[in-house]
């Protein structure tokens, strides 16, 4: 873990200097690699647990909807930004009973994060500093500091383990 990058982002929330928090979703904040691989309708079967029509399951992190209570708490502003078939990602979100965190969803079936961040950057009116964003993928975060530098980027598997590390250290 980076323990000293996440510390300072720890730090800027709790300042207030971060206004939204950007997830990515497979991966990051399920254990899921490609939701829109499965077949809804999808069916809870526990809490954090649901499955589609063929017995695929997503299992949400365990801490997730509890840091995403903790970031409302702090009246931080919430997104997705997937690179997902919105549809299959959203209907997931609903049977997780997560949607109601969320202000704004960014879910579009192609790798350019960049431009999701854009319009998460319109939609509330901040800038770069003002926003971390969490996810999994390597070449993706690339691609998005190349035209957000200054975007706070927690690289889930190599800044932390999974979700639950930053959750610990905020709460």
């Amino acid at each position: 873990m980076n323990r000293e990058k996440i510390n300072d982002l720890v730090k800027k929330i709790n300042s207030g200097k971060i206004k939204v928090v950007v997830f990515d979703l497979d991966r990051t904040i399920w254990d899921h690699v490609d939701v829109t691989s499965m077949k809804p309708p999808f069916k809870k079967i526990e809490n954090g647990k649901i499955i589609d029509t063929t017995g695929d399951m997503i299992t949400l992190y365990p801490c997730m909807e509890d840091f995403l209570k903790c970031l409302r708490e702090k009246g931080l502003k919430i997104a997705t930004a997937s690179w997902n078939m919105y549809d299959k990602a959203y209907q997931a979100l609903k049977a997780l009973d997560l949607t109601r965190y969320f202000d704004y969803f960014v879910i579009e079936f192609h790798p350019r994060k960049e431009e999701m961040i854009e319009k998460i950057m319109k939609e509330f009116n901040v800038s770069e500093e003002e926003i971390i964003f969490f996810d999994d993928n390597s070449e993706i975060i690339g691609r998005v500091l190349k035209v957000h530098r200054k975007l706070n980027i927690v690289h889930i598997g190599t800044d932390i383990v999974n979700i639950c590390d930053f959750y610990k250290l905020l709460r």
